[in-house]
């Protein structure tokens, strides 16, 4: 598996975390990534890829929730993070498709430490769609923000939905696609979901 040569660890890591940084501020706002022509293994979305070339370093763990050895390379080569099993991972990458019992196998964090809860990135078929549209709620934003998602399991909306009852405990939901599209939705959020 090779580097992506491409990809400047400090010029667009900076790039892309701020544009994360401004998703999770404005829950359910949709930013697009500056393209970069990536080649990350099938089942990983360049968005995904970009989403965890911006957050993951030697300091940080991850799972692969398919646990794809090809994606598990891909990552550790391009990120110099370590693998994890799902229980201990500061960060889980999946398919929107996904059940929804890997939620309850995540870290939550506590308490003391809500900010070691994990951290779930969903690839999903395509943001802005119109096939379930989400409405959000709670800290950074006004009233409600409703956008739209294809390819994402309601049961993992209503899974996150539980685990985050017990705010600041929790898990933050970031939703990439083919498109170099994110939204996030903190643990923060109140989350409905119509189709």
């Amino acid at each position: 598996m090779q580097r992506e040569t491409v990809y400047d660890p400090v010029f667009d890591a900076q790039g892309h975390y701020r544009l994360l940084l401004d998703a999770m501020a404005r829950p359910g706002k949709i930013n697009t990534l500056p393209q970069l022509p990536l080649a990350p293994p099938p089942g990983l979305s360049a968005a995904a890829a970009l989403t965890g070339f911006a957050l993951l370093d030697q300091n940080a763990s991850f799972c692969v929730e398919d646990g794809d050895a090809a994606t598990v390379r891909y990552l550790v080569v391009n990120t110099s993070s370590r693998p994890e099993g799902i229980a201990n991972a500061d960060f889980v990458f999946a398919a929107g498709t996904s059940p929804a019992d890997l939620i309850p196998n995540m870290k939550k964090g506590s308490l003391s430490y809500p900010d070691e809860g994990a951290t779930l990135i969903l690839d999903v078929e395509e943001l802005g769609s119109p096939a379930l549209s989400l409405t959000l709620s709670g800290p950074g934003i006004a009233g409600e923000k409703t956008f739209f998602v294809s390819g994402l399991n309601p049961a993992l909306l209503e899974a996150l939905q539980e685990c985050n009852a017990e705010f600041p405990q929790g898990i933050d939901l970031i939703l990439t696609d083919p498109s170099y599209r994110i939204a996030c939705i903190p643990r923060s959020s109140r989350v409905r979901w119509t189709k």
